[in-house]
C-alpha cells in the first residue's frame, strides 16, 4: 500500500543527500552551467552565494513535493498524488529558473 510513498521518499532522500554534500569545492562538478565555465568565468561568481541558493532549492525540492505527494496519496488516490507531485516539481523548477535570471547580479 505504501510502496509509492517509499519510492518518492527514496527520490527525496537522494535529493537531500545531493544538497547536503554540495559545497564550494565540488560545485564545479555538480552545478550545471557552472561546471562548463572556464576558470576566469568562475572567478566572476560568488560561489558561496550560488551554493547557498542551490542548497536551499534542493532542500525545498526534496521536502515540499514529498509532503504534497503523501497528503494527496493519503486523502485522495495515487494518480492525483502523482499529478500533484509532478506539477509541484515543475512549478518549483520554473520558479527557480525565473528567479535565477537574477544570477547576473551575483557576479563580482
Amino acid at each position: 500500500m505504501f510502496f509509492e510513498i517509499t519510492i518518492v521518499g527514496f527520490i527525496s532522500l537522494l535529493i537531500l543527500l545531493i544538497a547536503r554534500s554540495l559545497n564550494k569545492n565540488n560545485a564545479k562538478f555538480i552545478l550545471a552551467g557552472y561546471n562548463t565555465m572556464s576558470e576566469e568565468e568562475r572567478l566572476k561568481y560568488d560561489i558561496g552565494l550560488v551554493v547557498s541558493l542551490a542548497k536551499k532549492f534542493l532542500y525545498s525540492l526534496a521536502v515540499i513535493p514529498f509532503v504534497c505527494f503523501v497528503f494527496f496519496y493519503l486523502f485522495f488516490d495515487v494518480i492525483k498524488a502523482a499529478v500533484v507531485y509532478s506539477a509541484v516539481i515543475l512549478l518549483m523548477i520554473i520558479k527557480f529558473i525565473v528567479s535565477s535570471k537574477t544570477l547576473k547580479s551575483l557576479t563580482l
